[in-house]
């Protein structure tokens, strides 16, 4: 999976489930967890609602109230 790919893949997994850890997607999409949170920074400074929370209860989460509409996307943009 490439990175675009997998980019897109991590915003749906966030849609999907309200918080999941760097490890879980990391395993999930067969990288470090050091590539999840530079994945993670590179979302943020698109400007999408997507953060790193830090300590014993955090992981990575979509702020609440500015969910990202994936279905306006077109098969371009899907495919990149």
């Amino acid at each position: 999976m490439n990175r675009p790919q997998r980019l897109l893949s991590m915003l749906v997994v966030l849609r999907a489930r309200s918080r999941v850890t760097a490890a879980e997607l990391a395993e999930e999409f067969g990288v470090s967890e050091r590539t999840v949170l530079r994945d993670v920074e590179t979302l943020a400074a698109a400007d999408l609602p997507v953060v790193a929370e830090r300590g014993r209860y955090g992981g990575i989460v979509m702020l609440p109230g500015r969910q990202t509409d994936l279905n306006r996307l077109n098969a371009s943009e899907v495919d990149v």
